[in-house]
């Protein structure tokens, strides 16, 4: 109880390792899973709700299910309903029937077999090859991944200039024209976008992206680069679908589809998204240790500040270095008047004033190392 963590499906008669090669049929068998695990649960869950995976085994296809529970109800709990559920086979099963294309990759009628709760890492092990992940773009033999997919703001100024010297170039084009007409080629038997071929070849290198950009396809392609150009600084990195991803379609590189995958959690898209997450709480993190040093710095200063006057103003004398003499003040004849006393008078001021300099030395020498 509350130990098990997915749902896995298997479904028979049909080819898993046909299926990796559609990726197209893949996003649709996933969608319909998880149309099909939120309409069973019912309670206003939603699709988005649930996340599905497709594992080869051999050719067999298991799939596995993570739900968010309605308020109420462990995961536990949750799984094991669905897996006694009759209905829900059913449905997966006619759902399955009904894909477009779904022919090419059955070896019978589809149906579901078993159905159980599993723990996370039962379907994680070598002998799952999870379909459809996202696939990357590879440069000498290297993977490079989204988040490398990075052009600066230079080499998108490059590109307008170079674009408006071309006379086969209209500057009405459109983003999809220009990818058509001027990406594809420029890119085409590579297997790497455009802003990844320009920072392969030395003295560039892969850019890791700091600033996500969308656009549609159908807006003016000099506009959109030119508002590019206004709104980034010169230390942007910018992931720009049209340029970041491999657009030829020549089978030289992953083909559009598979660089999407089809997992929402998995596309390009949202990997940028995560790792300029993740590099903003790590910004974040480090202005804490900042602030959290220049609050110490700032305390080791001010006590170091007490601990060379608040002896004198106790004792009410300025001593030297040494502390061997103390000058005083008092209001006489001729108004305020300053005594020096030798050494050895006073000796309990001396040391106490001594102290407070020597603290004082060392509390300065701590804040300049901070």
């Amino acid at each position: 109880r509350g130990r098990c963590q997915a749902l896995a499906l298997q479904v028979e008669n049909l080819d898993s390792s046909r299926l990796a090669s559609c990726t197209q049929l893949s996003v649709a068998l996933e969608t319909s899973m998880r149309r099909a695990i939120a309409a069973e649960v019912g309670r206003d869950m939603r699709p988005g709700d649930v996340v599905v995976g497709l594992f080869a085994r051999g050719e067999a296809l298991s799939v596995r299910c993570v739900a968010v529970p309605p308020k109420g109800v462990l995961p536990c709990e949750l799984y094991s309903k669905l897996a006694c559920s009759r209905t829900l086979r059913h449905v997966v099963a006619t759902n399955i029937r009904i894909l477009n294309d779904i022919q090419a990759i059955i070896n019978g009628i589809p149906f579901v077999g078993e159905v159980r709760p599993v723990k996370d890492w039962e379907l994680q092990d070598s002998t799952y090859a999870r379909i459809g992940v996202a696939q990357p773009q590879v440069v000498s033999a290297s993977k490079v991944w989204p988040g490398q997919w990075g052009i600066t703001r230079a080499q998108v100024q490059q590109l307008l200039k170079n674009l408006r010297k071309d006379p086969s170039w209209n500057k009405s084009n459109t983003i999809r024209t220009m990818v058509t007409d001027v990406i594809a080629p420029l890119t085409k038997g590579t297997g790497m976008g455009y802003a990844l071929r320009i920072n392969s070849v030395a003295p560039h290198e892969p850019q890791e992206v700091n600033v996500m950009v969308v656009h549609s396809w159908v807006e003016n392609a000099e506009d959109f680069l030119e508002a590019i150009i206004r709104s980034s600084c010169d230390g942007d990195v910018l992931f720009i679908c049209a340029l970041s991803m491999y657009q030829a379609e020549d089978g030289a590189g992953p083909s559009v589809a598979q660089q999407l995958g089809c997992y929402l959690n998995d596309t390009p898209f949202q990997q940028v998204l995560s790792q300029l997450k993740e590099h903003l709480r790590t910004q974040k993190q480090a202005a804490k240790v900042g602030n959290r040093v220049l609050a110490m710095w700032l305390f080791v200063l001010v006590l170091a500040t007490v601990s060379l006057w608040f002896p004198m103003v106790i004792r009410g004398c300025v001593p030297t270095f040494d502390a061997r003499h103390c000058l005083t003040r008092s209001l006489g004849p001729a108004g305020v008047e300053w005594h020096r006393f030798n050494e050895g008078a006073h000796r309990t001021i001396d040391g106490f004033l001594y102290s407070g300099h020597i603290i004082a030395m060392i509390l300065v020498v701590v804040a300049a190392c901070l």
